[in-house]
């Protein structure tokens, strides 16, 4: 009972911070936290999506983290991201992934061996093809 407390803490805590990242997504805003760039997934049957933010930080979400976890919004990793090109939808981005949840609903910094610390997607009219595609701004 006492782990599920601690998760249901760490759910509340994630869905308030992507709460208030996806709210400040106005024209007239230059916050740093506004989303400019979303990205999903397409191989797979499940869900997940990469949105990028105006701050140079990215975060990923996936579908098993809110069937498994019932963390809404599925954000599992935290990072930041550089891009190359003129649009979001025609480019290449390189996201270095700084922390992921972990099963102890703790955030922990992802390890230097982690084949995915450091993933790099080539977007040409909105398609990569590892599997993502441009989905909105």
């Amino acid at each position: 009972m006492k782990k599920n407390f601690k998760f249901v803490l760490a759910a509340v805590s994630l869905l308030a911070a992507f709460c208030l990242t996806s709210c400040s997504n106005s024209d007239d805003d230059d916050s740093s936290s506004s989303v400019v760039a979303t990205y999903k997934r397409t191989e797979d049957p499940k869900w997940a999506k990469i949105f990028l933010y105006a701050d140079g930080t990215a975060s990923k979400a996936v579908q098993e983290a809110l069937e498994d976890y019932g963390i809404k919004d599925g954000i599992i990793k935290t990072g930041t991201f550089v891009k190359e090109g003129d649009t979001y939808k025609d480019c290449t981005i390189t996201i270095t992934w700084k922390k992921i949840l972990q099963q102890d609903l703790q955030w922990h910094d992802v390890a230097d061996t982690d084949e995915e610390k450091e993933q790099t997607f080539t977007f040409v009219d909105g398609t990569s093809s590892s599997g993502w595609i441009y989905q909105s701004e």
